[in-house]
């Protein structure tokens, strides 16, 4: 009879051990400065096999990620996920994010770079070239 309190106390003991083991989802939403979802857009967390890229939306969703070594690492309550968010066009973003036990719902913002301009006076650009091949050869002045 003593069995059966010992199996019970055993379950107690190990439920909310367990529970805290099951992986957490987390979601990442991948927004421009305006808002605007970001379709071009990857995630990538250290020591996992490659990046993962958004979806149409902007969303990028995950609860295990394979490893180098073929494990799977399981988002876990607790744990600290280290990230890094890019997208061609923008600054890439590095985080850190301990997870929850629910709602593990991030927006990240990123900051597009600067547009290149072009060069407006071609006439000063011609100048400098035709000084820079002039600079080589042999002058008239003698």
């Amino acid at each position: 009879m003593r069995l059966w309190p010992a199996i019970t106390c055993l379950s107690l003991l190990t439920g909310p051990a367990l529970a805290n083991e099951k992986p957490q989802i987390v979601t990442i939403q991948v927004v421009d400065g305006g808002g605007t979802p970001i379709r071009t857009a990857w995630v990538r967390v250290p020591g996992i096999q490659d990046h993962r890229d958004v979806d149409s939306n902007g969303l990028w969703e995950a609860s295990t990620l394979p490893k180098y070594d073929g494990s799977l690492m399981s988002l876990t309550k607790g744990s600290m996920l280290e990230l890094t968010i890019a997208a061609p066009g923008f600054y890439a973003q590095s985080l850190r994010y301990e997870i929850r036990p629910r709602r593990n719902e991030i927006t990240v913002s990123l900051q597009a770079m600067p547009t290149p301009t072009l060069v407006e006076n071609v006439d000063e650009d011609d100048d400098m070239m035709n000084a820079w091949l002039r600079k080589g050869l042999p002058s008239d002045e003698g």
